[in-house]
């Protein structure tokens, strides 16, 4: 009961669940905004478009969706979803994990993903947590190296560890400086 307690008074204080951002890009105003169900459609939309074989689908955001340590935000402009995020947070570790990050293609290399993390990494501070994870295809150089300019480390190597296709993923975790 009174870890329920500690988990209900932290779930208040954390800012996660309704948190809304907005910041331009060029002339587009871009807005993160907590999920809603009705959002998974145009996950589903957009994860077709960035893989060969969807590693999550419908069920899987749905999955995650009815988890309470997860946080699903939609990134949209001008009233379309262009994105999401999926953090899932470990209050006893103190860490805030990406689980997913995808873009639609068409707003890819416009400094979107990277402002999501920057603006992750602000909310995980004010949540007092001390890093953020994540896990990255080996082969994924292009993701690699933005986490390596947002001072992502590699933590270790875990084989074999997409189902998929059996690639490698480098377990990454970058330290967060308190404010």
């Amino acid at each position: 009961m009174i870890m329920l307690k500690k988990f209900k008074r932290w779930w208040q204080q954390t800012p996660l669940q309704s948190t809304t951002l907005q910041w331009w890009i060029g002339d587009q105003l871009i807005t993160m905004r907590p999920s809603v169900v009705n959002d998974i459609v145009a996950f589903e939309v957009i994860e077709q478009q960035l893989y060969a074989t969807p590693p999550w689908g419908g069920a899987g955001f749905r999955a995650y969706f009815q988890s309470r340590h997860h946080h699903w935000f939609t990134l949209t402009t001008d009233q379309a979803v262009i994105g999401y995020v999926g953090v899932a947070v470990n209050q006893h570790q103190r860490d805030m994990h990406l689980t997913n990050i995808g873009i639609a293609p068409s707003y890819q290399g416009m400094g979107i993903g990277t402002r999501c993390i920057h603006e992750l990494q602000q909310l995980a501070r004010q949540a007092k947590l001390l890093t953020m994870s994540l896990e990255v295809k080996r082969d994924n150089e292009r993701a690699i190296s933005l986490y390596q300019t947002l001072k992502f480390d590699l933590l270790r190597v875990r084989r074999h560890y997409y189902q998929d296709d059996g690639a490698d993923a480098w377990e990454m975790v970058a330290k967060l400086a308190p404010n």
